[in-house]
């Protein structure tokens, strides 16, 4: 059996984490509680490297997350993380 890469393995946990929460949690907005949770609970979970983790955190979960289309301005959340 082939071993799989350690972060592919990381971001199938936190998608499959993420999915589980209720489908009108999965916003933008959401995310962001998403991320302290996990950076309270789980921060192994959380992804390393370089930059702002909560925007890799947002690759991760791209595509699972709706992005409001009302033009609203919502501010960085990581930058209120900080």
């Amino acid at each position: 059996m082939a071993k799989k890469d350690p972060d592919s393995l990381r971001r199938a946990v936190v998608r499959q984490m993420y999915e589980a929460r209720p489908a009108r949690e999965r916003t933008e907005a959401g995310m962001f509680l998403f991320y302290r949770w996990l950076a309270n609970r789980y921060p192994e979970l959380l992804p390393e490297g370089n930059g702002d983790r909560f925007d890799h955190l947002k690759e991760d979960l791209k595509g699972l997350y709706t992005v409001p289309k009302s033009g609203r301005f919502f501010p960085r959340w990581s930058k209120l993380c900080n």
